[in-house]
């Protein structure tokens, strides 16, 4: 019903069609270099097009197109019940009945539409078969385009000559005075046509990157830490896409449909300019192939690597040349080819009358091995040869399947060492905590040792202590600062003994249940960051404090995100918590976020008035702690090599509540 010319909102057919067939006309175009009549190329883009639609014309065309009285009523309906109403100085105008228009975003309306721009493609196809224009040919054998639709954009093709020019100002095309422009911008997004310099017509891609990513410094990653980052999850890494491998798994299902899909117009035209004797599996690069062939040949060994042959009547299957064996390893044929029978088909190796295989004729040309193989086969005449990707249960490629089979197996590049990734990716806990303790397993945060491995001047002390060079086991674990906090903590320690995180980390997940990993990665995190603040604050907070942040992070987190504890975790004790420090898990007449009507309230923001020592009051926010809690908050123990006025310690303390204030 709706002509091949039409790419999109058609079921089999992909929006990606007719840029392709655009490209290959676009190429041809530019190489014809010779010839007594030239081409002409007119690109259309219908402004309005879902308002400007007109009812009748509607209404008619899908009267043209045969479809029932009733149907047609039921449509019509649908679009001509819609009404409009304004506000008007907070008053509410009288209905507004429009006569045409499709509603944007309806999901009705994209069909309509294409509906109504088939009554073009068929005014320019009755035109070519009357002889009054020319589609352009790129090969011979190839498919006359005179047109090519996607939705309300289009792109006419024609011989540069009076006589046609004066036919497609007869058609109905609302643009008549085009401006020639020096080249055909783009369609659907991308270059129509592409020359010999790549570079220049896609430079406006790498120009929209620049722009997003700036502030990037390239040098700040290496090629083997982008590779990393590319490895799933599972195997250590964040799951980012390897961009060249995607690119040729997107290419690849171009190269499917070029396979399978082979009444498309797009295989048509592809077909006879490229390999118009072939088929697909045999095509090659060919002379002078535009960059989209080029493209789609570079994933055509994906492809091939991956289909296989259902055999059903095998009057389509090459016997040595396609993979037709139901082995998984190995789908073709192992016996040495004689030259007489390069071309046989599998039809020829069955008994047509018997509907089974010749046993005896397969004895005598292959080898026992694929005797066996070829018997394993069923014989089903009735049903045509077709393709099908290996590995798929709908025999279908994808893109995912493609992606995968270019990458590999991450198996055997693993990080030997910890292998709980996927235990820590589906911790409940926040992300920002989850991608710390990631960057503290794979030893790239920017402690002093690593700094100093990148040649970066600073002191190989840590910041809190003094004492000691800086890992990330001493920040985390060993510095007397960490021991005070896990020790205030309550909760078990790992008896391994190690200098290396991952070992230490892999240990702690083994030992603690699932309440009490969140509190462990609570530590972890906030100990990087009391680190930070005394690199870049020089202040230090009391452990006490700490623990009181880290308590209040965990349970605010549990309140929003799960659902309220039934029992005490037994790996956190209770009764031996400082005083002012929330504990892990209280019963609930106890716990401090169920005494909601004991709560002190106070005006908390951001801003800070230097000259009275007073903090705005525009927004109010509930802190969920006692009198002395609240006392214990207001603690702070600051590095004394620095002198800290009493309005900084002012500023300090609103800030601190501002941060409460957000998480609560």
């Amino acid at each position: 019903m709706i002509s091949e010319s039409q790419s999109a909102f058609i079921s089999g057919r992909l929006i990606t069609d007719n840029i392709l067939v655009a490209s290959e006309v676009g190429h041809y175009l530019n190489r014809k270099q010779c010839g007594a009549v030239g081409w002409s190329a007119l690109k259309l883009d219908m402004a309005k097009a879902y308002d400007c639609m007109e009812w009748p014309f509607l209404r008619g065309m899908l009267v043209a197109l045969g479809f029932h009285v009733k149907w047609i009523d039921l449509i019509m309906m649908c679009v001509s019940t819609v009404s409009y109403s304004f506000l008007v100085n907070g008053i509410r105008s009288d209905a507004i009945i429009p006569t045409r228009g499709l509603r944007q975003g309806d999901p009705l309306s994209p069909f309509l539409f294409i509906i109504c721009a088939e009554g073009l493609s068929l005014l320019l196809q009755r035109a070519q078969d009357r002889g009054l224009i020319h589609g352009c040919r790129v090969a011979r054998g190839a498919p006359a385009v005179s047109h090519i639709f996607f939705a309300d954009d289009s792109l006419l093709f024609f011989k540069a000559t009076g006589q046609e020019a004066i036919e497609i100002k007869k058609l109905p095309v609302t643009v008549l005075e085009v401006m020639q422009a020096p080249n055909f911008g783009k369609y659907l997004g991308l270059p129509s046509f592409i020359g010999r310099n790549k570079k220049a017509a896609f430079a406006y891609i790498e120009d929209k990157i620049r722009q997003r990513i700036g502030y990037w410094n390239k040098k700040l990653l290496s090629q083997a830490a982008w590779d990393k980052l590319c490895f799933p999850k599972k195997y250590g890494g964040l799951g980012f896409k390897d961009l060249k491998a995607f690119n040729v798994a997107l290419l690849g299902k171009q190269a499917w449909r070029l396979l399978t899909n082979t009444e498309s117009l797009v295989s048509k035209v592809y077909k006879a300019r490229y390999y118009p004797r072939l088929s697909f599996m045999e095509a090659e690069l060919g002379n002078n192939p535009s960059h989209c062939w080029r493209s789609i040949m570079a994933a055509k060994s994906l492809v091939c690597s991956g289909v296989r042959r259902r055999i059903g009547n095998g009057n389509s299957t090459s016997v040595w040349n396609h993979p037709g064996l139901q082995d998984g390893e190995e789908p073709m044929i192992q016996t040495e080819m004689p030259p007489q029978l390069a071309d046989i088909r599998v039809a020829n190796l069955m008994d047509q009358g018997t509907g089974t295989w010749d046993y005896h004729l397969l004895i005598d040309i292959f080898e026992p091995e694929d005797v066996s193989r070829i018997l394993k086969i069923p014989v089903s005449q009735k049903y045509e040869d077709q393709w099908y990707w290996h590995g798929d249960p709908n025999g279908c490629y994808s893109v995912k399947d493609g992606y995968r089979r270019i990458i590999g197996n991450y198996e055997s590049s693993m990080n030997p060492g910890f292998n709980k990734w996927l235990t820590l990716w589906k911790q409940k806990i926040p992300p920002k905590w989850r991608m710390f303790i990631w960057k503290a397993i794979n030893d790239i945060l920017p402690t002093t040792n690593n700094l100093r491995s990148k040649r970066v001047d600073v002191s190989p002390l840590c910041a809190v202590c003094g004492v000691e060079n800086e890992d990330v086991m001493h920040a985390l674990v060993f510095c007397d600062y960490a021991k005070a906090i896990w020790t205030q903590s309550n909760l078990p320690s790992p008896s391994i003994v190690t200098n290396v995180f991952y070992e230490w980390f892999d240990e702690l997940l083994n030992i603690l249940d699932s309440y009490g990993i969140p509190y462990a990665a609570a530590i972890l995190y906030y100990l990087w960051k009391a680190r930070n603040g005394a690199v870049w604050d020089a202040c230090l907070t009391y452990p006490r404090k700490t623990m009181a942040m880290i308590h209040a992070a965990v349970n605010i987190w549990r309140k929003v995100h799960l659902p309220p504890p039934i029992a005490a975790a037994p790996n956190v004790a209770a009764d031996n918590q400082p005083p002012g420090v929330l504990t892990a898990v209280q019963s609930n007449s106890t716990h401090p976020l169920g005494q909601r009507q004991q709560c002190n309230k106070c005006f908390v923001d951001a801003a800070y008035f230097d000259g009275s020592n007073q903090a705005s009051d525009s927004k109010e926010q509930e802190f969920l702690a006692s009198d002395s809690e609240m006392k214990k908050r207001e603690e702070f123990d600051f590095r004394l090599d620095y002198n800290i006025s009493y309005s900084n310690l002012v500023k300090g303390l609103l800030f601190q509540r501002y941060l409460a204030a957000l998480l609560s």
